[in-house]
């Protein structure tokens, strides 16, 4: 895969965060009463939410491993199941974002592959080299 067909990807991922940012920023006001029908307004709902779906997809597409893209895709899968399983209030943005995670569950397993087999490509490269 070439440079930017990695970078369209990192993209998609990273704005899908900041839509997930958009759609989910009424639950993370503690007053609101999406957040007590929820938790009964309890703190580490909004923060645990902000930490899972916002900030940790931008830094582990910074961090540029296979491990961190593995892990993405773990937090995707696991946004589609909350979803899907009804633990949050349902909207119709909410409903159609789960495809698109989906999609990005797919696409980060793709960096990872892509990651882990550049790797591999490096150290066959080295191998060959180090023959001489």
């Amino acid at each position: 895969m070439n440079n930017y067909g990695i970078a369209a990807i990192k993209i998609f991922i990273a704005s899908l965060s900041l839509i997930t940012y958009g759609e989910l920023s009424p639950l993370m006001k503690t007053g609101s009463p999406a957040c007590g029908v929820i938790v009964n307004s309890m703190l580490w709902m909004p923060l645990s939410i902000l930490l899972a779906y916002i900030i940790a997809p931008i830094i582990l597409l910074m961090i540029n491993n296979y491990i961190s893209y593995t892990l993405l895709s773990g937090i995707s899968i696991l946004r589609v199941i909350i979803e899907l399983g009804g633990f949050l209030p349902p909207t119709s943005l909410r409903v159609a974002i789960v495809p698109l995670y989906v999609m990005a569950m797919f696409l980060s397993l793709t960096l990872a592959v892509e990651n882990l087999s550049s790797r591999i490509r490096g150290e066959i490269l080295r191998l060959e080299w180090s023959q001489f």
